[in-house]
């Protein structure tokens, strides 16, 4: 019996965290971290602040990243596990891109220069740090940084 308490108690315990109000997956899960290092996909974190800390508390909820490749291609990436995370299988990364950022009903809300990032770059996350590494201002953020967006 106690076992059976202790299987059910973990099973609660592993499934609480995972939705919010409007069905996205909200809660912790490594925000600001390489995604690489435990996934086969790339990914990153889109915050609200600019030099954020690794935490869920900065991860800006519901918003994703759209990626313009320079052959004209684009892909949307579906938000990720975890507040303000996105995926995208490596595959899809074909050719320099650039990256907009994606409000929850699909509004531009910041970009990168254009096709700034190429496909040998797709650990977000690494350069995107809280200080900005390799060129990069600091993190991915859901406002309008470089004053680009159209």
């Amino acid at each position: 019996m106690k076992r059976f308490v202790l299987f059910s108690l973990s099973l609660m315990l592993l499934s609480c965290g995972g939705e919010g109000e409007e069905g996205g997956p909200v809660g912790s899960h490594y925000q600001g971290q390489d995604c690489g290092r435990c996934h086969d996909f790339s990914g990153g974190t889109v915050f609200t602040q600019l030099h954020a800390p690794s935490s869920e508390r900065y991860a800006a909820a519901y918003h994703t990243v759209k990626l313009i490749f320079k052959n004209g291609k684009t892909y949307t990436a579906p938000i990720g596990r975890g507040t303000g995370n996105f995926r995208i299988p490596k595959g899809n990364l074909q050719d320099s891109f650039t990256v907009v950022v994606l409000d929850k009903n699909g509004k531009e809300v910041n970009r990168s220069l254009d096709y700034l990032h190429t496909p040998d770059r797709f650990a977000c996350n690494t350069c995107h740090t809280q200080n900005g590494k390799n060129g990069a201002p600091g993190r991915i953020v859901n406002y309008n940084y470089y004053g680009g967006n159209k």
